[in-house]
């Protein structure tokens, strides 16, 4: 079996997600690629894909939130139908772990109809980091994107070999998870609210913000939608949204603790 048609589907708030996938993408080599970026609130609100093609393989990919699939994009999985089309899924997560991230996809895909034929944990750069408090800085790099590519080729490989499905994809939760609360990031760092002096109404956080969070008469942050991503303060020029620890001596020691070893992708295929 050759692949003909490649299917990338993905969250990516602040693009680590999307050049994963790319890397994948570059080592299938298929002759043809259909993306559907689900980050915009809007393309996540009106969409439905039904899978008939025979020979096409599907690739996803999505940020790790709290140890798990970030909860705003299962509406849009969910619409998704399947016909034993094979999937790759793919988690990327800041250096700490990926927690039930790739358990949560296998078992959505295994239910929606597809065939699991390999999985993923890659490195990006976590949410939290900035100047003073480096947390997996500039990942994926070179070294990432490399091994992105050459498990692209490695799951080419296993199609055209005929060899069987069902990886082994682990899944766990590190102590520390049974003691936050849910969304706990908010416990962590501030709201990235907007400075006005600094701010120039470029808007650019305004779209890139995955929750449609952002007012856009007044650019504060809905706190009920917010997911603590991050991404507006990295399109923000002026530096008129920052990124502000809470309890900064013990939440920073903590974080450099857990990110101070780099971690290499993990593979399942």
């Amino acid at each position: 079996m050759t692949v003909n048609t490649l299917t990338q589907i993905f969250f990516s708030p602040t693009g680590t997600t999307r050049q994963i996938l790319s890397a994948i993408g570059q080592g299938i080599n298929a002759d043809e690629i259909i993306g559907y970026d689900l980050t915009p609130p809007e393309k996540r609100d009106n969409f439905q894909l039904a899978l008939d093609q025979e020979d096409g393989l599907v690739l996803l990919g999505v940020p790790v939130y709290e140890e798990h699939v970030p909860d705003l994009i299962w509406d849009a999985l969910n619409r998704i139908e399947a016909n034993g089309q094979l999937i790759i899924l793919i988690a990327v997560y800041g250096n700490i772990g990926f927690g039930l991230c790739l358990k949560e996809l296998e078992t959505w895909a295994k239910r929606v109809g597809f065939n699991v034929i390999a999985a993923g944990a890659f490195i990006g750069e976590h949410s939290f980091s900035h100047k003073g408090l480096p947390l997996a800085e500039g990942r994926p790099d070179m070294e990432d994107m490399r091994s992105a590519r050459e498990f692209g080729m490695s799951v080419l490989a296993k199609i055209q070999h005929d060899i069987p499905l069902n990886p082994d994809i682990p899944g766990y939760l590190p102590p520390m998870s049974y003691i936050l609360p849910k969304n706990s990031p908010k416990f962590f760092a501030h709201y990235a609210e907007a400075d006005m002096k600094k701010c120039t109404r470029c808007n650019r956080c305004i779209f890139i913000c995955p929750s449609g969070a952002i007012d856009p008469g007044t650019l504060e942050i809905d706190h009920s939608k917010c997911l603590h991503c991050f991404a507006c303060v990295r399109v923000c020029a002026p530096s008129a949204r920052q990124i502000r620890l809470k309890l900064k001596p013990l939440v920073k020691s903590a974080l450099s603790l857990q990110t101070r070893n780099r971690k290499s992708p993990e593979i399942f295929i």
